[in-house]
């Protein structure tokens, strides 16, 4: 029997005037017995599933640090041959592997660098401002018992835990 079925089957054995309290807890029982072994089945899947997830989130680190590794050596070696041409005045290269092996500028937008300065300092134009809500505030108000019209607590979701 699929497991969505169990609870309406049960629901009609309970509503059976034909069938005795007993055989009633008997049929019952049985299905209850057959859905906590359905439900035990599906969280031992989803257990095992969990661990297979977990070596992969693992595997997925390991790639990522290793990737890291590896664009930081290259990231290093361009700096190191970018420095050793700009040291020596060298603007263009001669390649064997490449069209063109030149120093130039990077596009995009011209990097603005900002001293140490107060912020307070600097006039209004030049400074962004963000508003965001003080959740923590207003979950403190909330659980003073002051009534906010725009704001309540939510549901906190339930799990299944595995020990």
């Amino acid at each position: 029997m699929q497991l969505y079925k169990i609870a309406p089957a049960i629901a009609e054995i309970a509503n059976n005037d034909e069938l005795t309290i007993e055989q009633k807890l008997e049929q019952i029982n049985s299905l209850e017995l057959i859905l906590t072994d359905k439900i035990d089945n599906i969280c031992a899947y989803v257990y095992e599933q969990n661990k297979h997830l977990e070596s992969i989130k693992n595997a997925i680190k390991e790639q990522q640090e290793a990737l890291k590794q590896a664009q930081a050596k290259n990231d290093s070696l361009e700096t190191y041959a970018l420095e050793i041409m700009q040291l020596n005045h060298i603007t263009e290269i001669k390649s064997k592997f490449f069209a063109k092996l030149k120093i130039i500028n990077n596009g995009g937008a011209i990097p603005v660098i900002i001293n140490d300065v107060d912020i307070e300092t600097i006039p209004q134009e030049f400074v962004k401002i963000t508003k965001d809500f003080n959740k923590t505030e207003i979950k403190d108000a909330l659980e003073a018992g002051e009534v906010l019209e725009w704001a309540k607590f939510g549901e906190r979701k339930q799990r299944i835990t595995y020990k």
